[in-house]
């Protein structure tokens, strides 16, 4: 079984930050090419000590090193399990002033929303 870190990723202004990727299941993807929104994140690997080195390669990844200096990590606030998958969802403070993506073929688009607005898109999970 796939098992998965996630980063529920917020801000001093209390703005939560979101991801779409590019979806190749066509019965996912939306209109525009892309999936729906979900936080950062990714698959654990076996190199992994641990979650958290889990999500800072994940960021780097896809932020940049640089990217990674301006978190700080919280404890972890959620677990899903799926037929398919376990996600360990951990909190995470961005104190950086732009997060940026590097890995623009992974992350077709970003955005920072107010938690309640946060409930009007549309998400993968």
């Amino acid at each position: 079984m796939r098992e998965t870190v996630r980063a529920l990723v917020v801000r001093a202004d209390g703005k939560a930050f979101f991801v779409r990727h590019p979806e190749k299941n066509p019965a996912d993807r939306l209109p525009d090419g892309l999936g729906r929104w979900a936080t950062i994140g990714g698959g654990i690997e076996a190199s992994d000590k641990d979650h958290i080195e889990a999500l800072k390669r994940e960021i780097e990844e896809e932020f940049g090193p640089e990217a990674v200096q301006n978190f700080r990590f919280g404890p972890k606030i959620s677990l899903s399990v799926r037929p398919d998958r376990i996600d360990h969802f951990y909190a995470a403070h961005f104190q950086g002033e732009r997060l940026e993506p590097v890995a623009t073929q992974e992350i077709g688009a970003t955005r920072w929303v107010a938690l309640d607005e946060a409930q009007s898109l549309d998400f993968f999970f």
